[in-house]
C-alpha cells in the first residue's frame, strides 16, 4: 500500500502542478479554481494518508507481536533506507553495545533452530551436482525455508 500511495502521490504531485501552471489557459471556464482546489487537496489528503500509513504502529500492537524486532514491523520505507537501525546506531555511538542490546532474532533464524538441521543435512552426505564436496550444498539444505510452525 505504501508503494502505490508513493507512486501514485508523485504523479498526482506532477498533474497538480500542470494543471495550476494552466488555470490562466482556462480562463473562461467559471469552475476552473474549484478543480484546481480540489486536486490539491487531493494531493495533500494522499500525502497525509501515506504519512500514516507509513508511520510505524508498535504502540499499538497486541502483546503477542510486541516482542518483534523493528525490522519485521516497519513498513517499505523503514526497511527499504534501513532506518530501523537507527536506534542501535544511536545507542552504539553512545556506549558499547551487549549481545542484550541487540534486536531479538526470528525463531528460524536462531542457532538452536538452525544447527540441528545443518547437522542433519550435513550427515547424510546428499550434495547437489553443482556445489558437490562443498559446504554450501548442506547449508542451501539447511537453510531452505519450511513452513512456520
Amino acid at each position: 500500500m505504501n508503494s502505490f500511495l508513493f507512486a501514485t502521490l508523485l504523479f498526482d504531485i506532477a498533474f497538480a502542478r500542470t494543471i495550476w501552471f494552466r488555470v490562466d489557459d482556462y480562463a473562461n471556464l467559471k469552475n476552473v479554481m474549484v478543480i484546481v482546489i480540489l486536486v490539491i487537496a487531493a494531493v495533500v489528503v494522499k500525502a497525509i494518508v501515506l504519512f500514516l500509513e507509513a508511520y510505524e504502529k508498535r504502540s499499538m500492537l497486541r502483546k503477542e507481536y510486541a516482542s518483534y524486532p523493528p525490522e519485521a514491523t516497519g513498513s517499505i520505507f523503514s526497511r527499504s533506507f534501513f532506518w530501523w537501525l537507527n536506534p542501535l546506531f544511536r545507542s552504539g555511538f553512545r556506549r558499547v553495545l551487549d549481545v542484550d542490546d541487540l534486536f531479538s532474532l526470528d525463531k528460524h533464524l536462531k542457532s538452536a533452530y538452525c544447527h540441528p538441521r545443518f547437522q542433519t543435512a550435513w550427515a547424510s552426505g546428499e550434495t547437489d551436482f553443482l556445489l558437490s564436496h562443498t559446504l554450501l550444498s548442506p547449508l542451501f539444505t539447511s537453510c531452505r525455508l519450511s513452513p512456520p510452525t
